[in-house]
């Protein structure tokens, strides 16, 4: 029997949005380098926004593969999940950062976190959105589909667990490209670490798959509207 494989078409509502959303996260990242995951390792603007481009065209289409959608059909719920989120991670990380891990977070990162609010926030909101094009819309899909093709439900879709599993790793990526890698590792850097940037990327994740990637985005911009503010009054 012949191979083959069987490509689904994007959602004709995904695609406009998507690509708006893309080209936007495309343009931060030839404005800056600290606006993406990977600003450090390509210095060209270009070459920045060139890959961020092509990740995101690639996500949306490796999304639509994953049963995975950009665009959402109930917008007053998409607000109440990630505002609601956005919340509740922003209480989590204060908690955090601001309480139970207070005496042993790195100078250089209370350094940034006691720096003006509003450049700090643009900064930080900015970042969130360019990660979610990287890990969650990018990479999230393709680990589905990789692990979903040996963990699937009688249908042929995609398991639970395999969308949890890409959920986790997606942003265990994340953490280790960008901070585990960047620090000495101990057993206590690793519990901080995902405590702090996993737990809150997996919550992101499980929008983008419950709720739609847009859900997503909204979630996570709309944390630092809640934390930013908050580590002016907490972290001092």
């Amino acid at each position: 029997m012949a191979f083959s494989i069987t490509l689904k078409p994007v959602d004709g509502r995904n695609l406009p949005f998507a690509m708006a959303g893309v080209v936007a996260a495309t343009v931060f990242a030839a404005a800056a380098q600290p606006f993406v995951p990977f600003g450090g390792e390509i210095a060209s603007g270009s070459l920045r926004a060139s890959a961020l481009f092509a990740m995101g065209v690639c996500g949306i289409f490796a999304s639509a593969q994953a049963g995975l959608q950009c665009w959402v059909d109930d917008w007053a719920r998409t607000w109440r999940a990630a505002l609601a989120s956005a919340l509740g991670v922003a209480i989590f990380v204060i908690v955090l950062d601001c309480f139970v891990f207070r005496k042993t977070l790195a100078p250089s990162y209370v350094t940034l976190l006691q720096e003006p609010l509003g450049p700090r926030l643009c900064y930080y909101a900015i970042r969130a959105y360019t990660e979610n094009i990287v890990y969650r819309l990018f990479a999230m899909p393709l680990l589905v589909l990789a692990f979903g093709a040996i963990w699937r439900k009688p249908d042929g879709s995609p398991s639970n667990g395999a969308f949890w599993v890409a959920i986790v790793l997606a942003q265990v990526i994340n953490i280790v490209w960008n901070a585990v890698l960047l620090e000495p590792v101990t057993p206590f850097v690793l519990g901080y670490d995902a405590l702090r940037y996993v737990a809150p990327g997996c919550v992101w994740g499980y929008l983008f798959w419950r709720y739609g990637f847009a859900t997503a985005e909204i979630g996570h911009v709309a944390t630092h509207l809640f934390l930013q503010p908050a580590f002016n009054i907490w972290l001092q």
